[in-house]
């Protein structure tokens, strides 16, 4: 705990908030938040969806694999989304949602990888980090150790500090996705629709449509050739 006390003490000094939501691991990380004083200054809310059954209820969906990087961005961007929700007097840039999902050493021999992601959201980027452990290396305490640290690091930096990654023999990949303008303003509420053509549309059809598949384009058609609507993918 000491190894991340005055890192954390600096976060919760900062002006920013966050919605933390860890599942399959890295519960250890919310915890090394809320044992340093001053941690209501800085967290809204922590959820630990350990279920399958509590994940879905989450993400309200079902999801195809639990432990990817698909699902840690929506766990991310739902935190985000909560803590928009809750802190409403705060501005949007010092909001943040964090998530981690982790497939860890246990009481048994899993047979996939051992793996965790953390996604950072905030409202004009999206950061990930995913690594793929050596399985046997290290136990269930290591590796949680790993991932606290991993967590601590991108956390600090969305916060204007530095803490280093920890130093591994396996590889972490991590990106960093910046928003667009107009992605901006409709995920701070600013414009209600963003539109591919410069025409308005007269119907907003909500959906990810991720991925795009047949029954997408054929609707697209449809809604085309019925010159009642504009409808944009």
């Amino acid at each position: 705990m000491k190894k991340y006390f005055d890192i954390v003490k600096k976060i919760h000094s900062s002006s920013f908030k966050l919605t933390f939501v860890s599942s399959g691991g890295g519960t250890n990380a919310i915890s090394s938040l809320l044992k340093v004083p001053g941690a209501s200054n800085t967290i809204l809310e922590s959820y630990i969806p350990y279920s399958k059954e509590s994940m879905d209820a989450f993400l309200n969906k079902k999801v195809d694999h639990y432990c990817s990087l698909n699902t840690c961005l929506s766990m991310a961007a739902n935190a985000y989304k909560k803590s928009k929700d809750i802190a409403v007097k705060t501005k949007s840039k010092h909001l943040i949602g964090i998530a981690i999902t982790a497939n860890l050493a246990t009481t048994y021999e899993k047979k996939g990888d051992h793996k965790f992601f953390i996604v950072v959201q905030t409202h004009d980027y999206t950061k990930y980090l995913e690594c793929y452990l050596d399985k046997g290396k290290r136990t269930r305490e290591q590796e949680e150790e790993l991932i606290t640290e991993c967590a601590i690091s991108l956390l600090a930096e969305s916060c204007g500090y530095e803490f280093s990654l920890p130093e591994l023999d396996e590889n972490i990949k991590i990106e960093q996705i910046n928003a667009e303008k107009s992605w901006q303003k409709l995920f701070n509420n600013k414009v209600s629709y963003i539109s591919n053509t410069k025409n308005n549309p007269e119907l907003i059809f909500p959906g990810t449509f991720n991925p795009l598949h047949e029954g997408h384009i054929k609707m697209k058609e449809l809604a085309e050739k019925k010159n009642r609507y504009a409808y944009h993918i």
